[in-house]
Parts: structure tokens; sequence; C-alpha cells
């Protein structure tokens, strides 16, 4: 019988090395499909919860409550998702419905980010120092005549696509010229929306004390221009009680006095006029979006969302309003204006 030869040592010390080749090459590409998979997973835990929100957002439609910003933390976020939620992060919704989070999974390997610009969720690799919600901090809004009157921002308003948003409590932007004089003429000029009823009137533009006056939506949410006159201790004011304000909707609304009339335009239709030739009084606080900077007394913050905001030195004619003020508006180029201000991104620092 013939004896059975087995394997020699340097055989077998072939086959372990070409094994080990083997598990050289093959184990960073395993390892690499797993990692590839639970970024995978995490991104798909990044884009629930996204759904999350938009579910969170639709349901306050519904129930009326879309202007308040929203913060949520995770996890234990009690946002409605269909899958897991992720081991960390936070996420805001804006009074406009604009989405933005930080998400990190359980090991910090990687970090979901979201901002209000883009629907797309990012992946990276998880920094501390960069897996944070950016929220940029503005100062002031550039005036875009040649004024060089740049506006002051005062509370947390939102900017976002164009729009300033102003929450109705504590926020306004002072665009100075306190003092000014009211009785060589004056145009005033907002496009805004209101956000929500208020059980106070919503000052828009203007410069507010015991005189002064300007754009103003009050409490039964009709508009009206308002200007102090010095001899009947009290405001004269140029209101469409014909038309109540619309929550939600865009107005372009224009205030004009010309020494003899305050003239009320809303999109470039003249819908009120009122005589007004005596003495118009100036007030000593500066002109302020979003408020009245009255500083004695209750403050009317305005609950609205506004794109443009324009004081004019002299009144402006009924053409003018209509080829300029309509509907949207458009930077001006016109030695009148005192300042012009629009809230996109580049016009904020």
């Amino acid at each position: 019988m013939k004896k059975k030869k087995g394997f020699t040592l340097i055989e077998l010390l072939a086959v372990i090395v070409i094994l080990a080749v083997i598990a050289l090459i093959a184990t960073p590409a395993i390892i690499n499909v797993i990692e590839n998979a639970r970024k995978k997973a995490f991104e798909n835990t990044a884009y629930g919860v996204l759904e999350g929100l938009r579910l969170n957002y639709t349901e306050r439609i519904l129930s009326g409550t879309t202007s308040e910003e929203q913060e949520f933390t995770f996890p234990n976020s009690g946002l409605k998702l269909s899958g897991e939620e992720p081991a960390y992060g936070e996420a805001k919704i804006d009074g406009k419905g604009n989405i933005s989070f930080v998400l990190a999974d359980k090991d910090k390997k990687w970090c979901a980010k979201k901002d209000t610009t883009s629907e797309k969720v990012t992946i990276e690799d998880y920094e501390e120092s960069n897996c944070v919600i950016e929220v940029k901090k503005y100062t002031e809004v550039i005036d875009l005549s040649n004024k060089n009157n740049n506006g002051k921002i005062n509370g947390p308003i939102e900017f976002s696509n164009g729009e300033a948003i102003f929450n109705g409590k504590d926020t306004y932007i002072d665009a100075g010229y306190a003092n000014y004089n009211f009785t060589n003429g004056i145009t005033v000029v907002s496009r805004f929306k209101i956000n929500v009823t208020s059980s106070i009137n919503q000052a828009i533009i203007g410069n507010w004390q015991t005189a002064g006056g300007g754009i103003i939506v009050n409490k039964t949410q009709v508009p009206g221009f308002y200007l102090y006159s010095e001899s009947i201790k009290n405001y004269y004011a140029a209101m469409d009680n014909s038309n109540t304000i619309e929550i939600g909707r865009y107005y372009t609304m224009v205030g004009v006095y010309d020494n003899n009339n305050l003239k009320l335009y809303i999109d470039g239709n003249l819908v009120k006029t009122i005589a007004s030739q005596d003495n118009v009084k100036a007030s000593d606080v500066p002109f302020c979006i979003g408020t009245n900077c009255n500083v004695v007394g209750a403050q009317e913050f305005a609950n609205a969302t506004i794109t443009d905001s324009i004081l004019y030195s002299s009144p402006i004619s009924e053409e003018e309003v209509k080829n300029k003020y309509s509907s949207k508006i458009e930077i001006q180029n016109d030695d009148r204006i005192l300042f012009q201000y629009k809230y996109e991104d580049k016009y904020l620092k």
C-alpha cells in the first residue's frame, strides 16, 4: 500500500501567506461596505428627520400657529418620524417654514447638515466645531440710497429669501432721522404682509411719539397713513376703512404728504385723501421699521414680514406711485430718497 504524502511545511506557509494576503485585501473592502451601509442608514435617518419637520410645519399651518420659530433637540424631539431618531442634534423651523438642522450619529463619525437655502442634506465627517447650526447674525441693513444711512437691527429679526420677519414683540430697525421736519412734505413706502392679527396697532414704518407719523395697520386690520397736527393736537389719518388687511397677503403701501393732503396708496391705487394744511410737527424719535420707537408708553410692534422700506424727503406724484409701487419694488436711483432698505443677505451686514 502506497503511503499518503501530506503538505510540507513550505506548502503550509505558502497557503497561510496567500490567505493573509487575501484577508489583507478583502478586510478593508468589507469594512468599507459596512461603513457605507451605516453612513447610508444615517443619511436616511436625516431625511426622515426632514420629513418629520415638514409634517410638523404642515400641522401648524392647519392649526394657524406657523409664525413662531420652532426648535427641536435630539433624541426625544417629539417629532413624528418614520424611522429612528438621531443620537444627537438640533433643528429649527422658522416662521416661513424654512428648515435647518445638524445631526450626528451615535459614534459621532458623521454630521448631517441642512440649511434654509437648500432642500439637500449633506453628510460630512464629524467635527465638533463644524457640526452646529450656522446662524448669521446681522447688525445693520445697508442703505441702497446715496445717503449711506444704514439701519440698525434690534432684536431677533429673521431674514430669509429677501424677507425680514418681525415677531411683534421686540424686533425693529432704527433708521435714524429723529426730529425730521415733515412740513416740507414726505413719502413713506413699504411692501409688507401682516402675519397675525393683534390686539394693538401694528406700526410698519414711521417716526412716532407725541408727533410724527407713518404707515400703520390698526387693531381692526385697517391700514392708514398718519401725521400729527400741531393745531388739533392729534393725528390726521388717511385710512382705508373700506378694506381690511388680509393676513399673509403682500401689500405695497405708500403714504404721501404734499403740504395740502395726506394720501394713502395701496398697490399703486389711491384709496384715501385727507386735507391737512396746518403745521405738521416732527417727532423727536427716529424713523423705525416694525414699531413706533415710542420711548413713552406702549410700543406698537408689528408681527409682519417686510421686503422693502423707503423714505423720501418730499412728496412723489401719483404717476410715480403707479409706475414704481404697484407691486414689487426695484432699487431706485433718486436723490430725494433718504433711505431704501431691502432685506436680502447681500444687503445685510
